[in-house]
């Protein structure tokens, strides 16, 4: 006779050979049911535990998102650094550094509306 155990009832001796016609059932973990109420049991996911793998994947998705604007705020700073240099380090008119500047910013937008899409 078996030793094995129901996992949530804790009913004895059940039969462990496949084929036998009998409700019991091995699960993943080792761990054996009666029947499928204690089947249904023993697999259901805690409340608990699925609104923590809910928010965890919420948070996953935020820290994403939060990292792909940190790098786009990061390629926005260094144009802002090159362009400021474009700007002020040659001998431009005012005209002539208003259209640079509008060409830096446009092309800014850009790169960040493809980063966006992309």
């Amino acid at each position: 006779m078996s030793t094995v155990q129901c996992c949530m009832c804790g009913k004895k001796d059940l039969s462990t050979i496949e084929g036998d016609g009998g409700t019991e059932c091995e699960l993943s973990d080792g761990r054996w049911t009666c029947g499928i109420d204690c089947y249904v049991r023993a697999t259901e996911t805690p409340m608990e535990e699925g609104l923590w793998r809910f928010w965890n994947e919420k948070a996953k998705t935020y820290l994403a998102e939060r990292d792909s604007l940190k790098a786009l705020c990061d390629e926005m700073a260094k144009a802002l650094e090159e362009a400021k240099f474009a700007l002020f380090s040659s001998d431009m008119t005012i005209k002539d550094r208003a259209d640079q500047s509008m060409r830096l910013a446009l092309a800014a937008l850009a790169k960040a509306k493809e980063a966006d899409h992309g």
